[in-house]
């Protein structure tokens, strides 16, 4: 009772969505990050995924925000149980995208057919997500070896999470970035389809 209405409340100290370290020289991002996306797992209930003991009984956790400009968020949480079972939640909410995270609009919760977990284990293998780092850097080098700023506006921005046992990834991209990361994309693309069964 109480993991629900501290989840529900937008102050409260103890949930926590957004690592505080790995962002480099720009420790200020978890604060940013942590009052943009947070509020908007927040008003998903969502559960917070940043310690082994927020495993509970499954085996893994996996979780996309996806959350646009002026559009309401959605959010896909697949948790895998010791049985090998992939539980998908589905939410959405009906705000504003990035500007006001609003309401649970939609909720919905179903296992995952053999082929959707198969596909699934196969774009988050292909993620590599241990060696993703949590923010794509602004400069990139082209062939040329010219360094290029890459600003990005309006627009989606994904947050993947993963906890396991002995491991959690987290990472935020702006969809004008996933070009530069197809197997991230890949991850995001499968997952985003899974709202209905096949």
């Amino acid at each position: 009772m109480s993991l629900i209405l501290c989840v529900s409340l937008s102050g409260c100290a103890s949930v926590h969505y957004v690592p505080e370290t790995g962002w480099g020289d720009n420790d200020w991002r978890a604060d940013l990050y942590e009052e943009w996306f947070g509020s908007q797992l927040a008003a998903a209930r969502e559960p917070s995924l940043s310690k082994a003991a927020d495993l509970g009984n499954k085996s893994s956790r996996f979780r996309l925000l996806i959350l646009p400009s002026f559009s309401p968020a959605s959010v896909y949480r697949i948790d895998e149980v010791r049985s090998g079972e992939m539980i998908l939640t589905y939410t959405l909410l009906n705000g504003a995208g990035g500007y006001e995270p609003g309401q649970i609009e939609v909720r919905t919760r179903r296992e995952l057919t053999a082929n959707e977990k198969r596909q699934f284990s196969d774009a988050l293998d292909g993620a590599k997500l241990p060696s993703v780092q949590p923010d794509a850097p602004l400069t990139t080098v082209d062939e040329d070896g010219n360094e290029i700023i890459r600003v990005c506006a309006d627009g989606t921005r994904i947050v993947v999470e993963r906890l396991s046992r002995n491991q959690r990834a987290f990472f935020t991209r702006h969809e004008c970035e996933l070009e530069r990361y197809p197997e991230l994309a890949n991850l995001y693309a499968t997952v985003a389809k899974l709202r209905s069964p096949d």
